[in-house]
């Protein structure tokens, strides 16, 4: 029962780091407002730098999960809490950036997508958490594993804004 939780984390961390290191997104209702002035807004050509080189960087994380054995329960745990705090700040970076007015309503979309992001990162700790040390009780373990991917699911639905706003982003003039 361990082995196969943890497969299931691992898909999880898999997909939250898979191809273009950004393909779990979510949607939040909440626009993402810049409290920065407008003379600190990024050009166009130096927002797309630095969404690229962020993904680019989130991306590299990709293969250290690949390489994970999910068999191996404690080795991938420390791993997960080796990659974690390196992910964060990239994510909290992606969503802060302050996009020229052009492309502001893609940037809102990143932040929503970074930050669900985030939310799956801390699920995924938790589930790893719980797994680690599960309860006696199956049925107990079964209910917080199955409502911890039920919160999952409704972040993976919401995904597709994040890839149109990187899409708007990288073809913008």
């Amino acid at each position: 029962m361990k082995k196969k939780l943890m497969l299931i984390g691992m898909l999880v961390l898999s997909m939250l780091l898979g191809s273009g290191g950004g393909k779990i997104y979510a949607s939040n209702s909440t626009a993402a407002v810049s409290t920065e002035s407008q003379s600190d807004q990024l050009t166009v050509a130096q927002y797309k730098e630095e969404v690229r080189k962020i993904i680019s960087e989130i991306g590299e994380f990709e293969v250290i999960v690949s390489n994970m054995n999910p068999a191996d329960l404690t080795t991938s745990i420390e791993i997960y809490k080796e990659v974690v705090p390196k992910l964060t700040p990239l994510y909290e970076k992606l969503g802060s950036l302050n996009a020229p007015a052009s492309l502001s309503g893609a940037q809102s979309k990143l932040k929503e997508g970074a930050d669900a992001s985030l939310e799956l990162i801390k699920l995924t700790s938790e589930m790893f958490e719980f797994i680690s040390g599960p309860p006696s009780d199956i049925s107990l373990l079964t209910n917080k594993m199955l409502e911890i991917q039920e919160q999952m699911n409704l972040l993976q639905t919401k995904a597709l804004g994040m890839d149109e706003a990187l899409v708007e982003i990288m073809f913008a003039n």
